[in-house]
């Protein structure tokens, strides 16, 4: 299939389920409401397009590029987001449960009131994005002080090993009871971010050595 060219096309609405729309040049199109439930959208360009409202649930958006995007209450549950640029794209009340985000580029999206039940963020970069925390204060220096006075309790290879190891976002869930009920509906890595911060996100698939180093820093910053 060519690559299509629907920039500022108007497609509100539309019935596109499972379309074809890979490389596609949506760049400005109006899609609010649009129904894109499993569509390839893989690399396709929609910068400044207008999602609002629209069904990408299990979309392959992997690559695309949506900077600027408006994706309000989207729904992109369940859709393939990894290595995808949505820098500045507001998310807002968006349902990203069970996406895939890994080593997306987030950096000032808009995600509050977004639903991200066990997604996958990892390697996301998450700078200045604007995510409804519940950073629980003196959490993270707990963290340290416990690792630090016992090092062989850390294992970032697995979120909980047992009752006395645990991995940074294991070690907040396991200690904070915030943390815990979170962990119960969004998943051991998205309740780490949103009470440890993005920040010690940035360290969650990091090996023992680097967390360690980091600890040691965060240890000394009070």
């Amino acid at each position: 299939m060519s690559r299509a060219y629907l920039s500022d096309a108007n497609l509100s609405g539309a019935n596109l389920n499972r379309a074809n729309l890979n490389r596609a040049d949506l760049s400005g199109a109006n899609l609010s409401g649009a129904y894109l439930s499993g569509a390839n959208l893989s690399r396709a360009d929609l910068s400044g397009a207008n999602l609002s409202g629209a069904d990408l649930s299990g979309a392959d958006l992997s690559r695309a590029y949506l900077s600027r995007a408006y994706l309000s209450g989207a729904d992109l549950s369940g859709a393939y987001l990894n290595r995808a640029n949505l820098s500045r794209a507001d998310l807002s009340g968006a349902d990203l449960s069970r996406a895939n985000l890994s080593r997306a580029d987030l950096s000032r999206a808009d995600l509050s009131g977004a639903d991200l039940s066990r997604a996958d963020l990892s390697g996301a970069n998450l700078s200045r994005a604007k995510i409804d925390y519940q950073i629980q204060g003196g959490l993270l220096k707990q963290i340290a002080e416990t690792v630090l006075n016992n090092p062989t309790c850390l294992n970032m290879g697995c979120w909980h090993t047992c009752d006395t190891t645990h991995c940074l976002a294991g070690w907040a869930c396991f200690l904070n009871p915030a943390a815990k009920k979170l962990e119960a509906t969004h998943g051991t890595q998205i309740a780490g971010l949103l009470t440890l911060g993005a920040e010690a996100h940035g360290y969650f698939f990091k090996t023992n050595k680097v967390a360690m180093k980091w600890l040691e820093i965060i240890n000394k910053r009070s």
